[in-house]
């Protein structure tokens, strides 16, 4: 089995870093924060483009220096701030 289909793997998520890193800004979604970051994404939601476009904003985000550079320090701190983005919209949606 390709090792992305497997069970415990745990995906790089660029959402969660444009969360607490893009905090200030109104929008986290790809495209606007590819645009901040000057990176191009010239077809959004095609699959590929998408993709390429993570890649790079993640390639981005682990140059700032908040974000840890080993993997295992990067995963446990991404399912920190997970968890805390998801306390926080429980608190907004009640």
């Amino acid at each position: 089995m390709p090792p992305a289909t497997r069970r415990g793997i745990e995906w790089l998520d660029p959402l969660v870093w444009a969360r607490e890193l893009h905090q200030e800004e109104k929008s986290r979604s790809l495209g606007d924060v590819a645009a901040r970051l000057g990176i191009a994404l010239d077809k959004a939601h095609s699959a590929v483009h998408d993709a390429e476009a993570a890649a790079h904003v993640h390639s981005a985000f682990c140059a700032d220096a908040r974000v840890p550079k080993l993997y295992g320090a990067f995963i446990q701190e991404q399912r920190r701030l997970a968890r805390l983005h998801a306390e926080d919209r429980q608190y907004w949606r009640k």
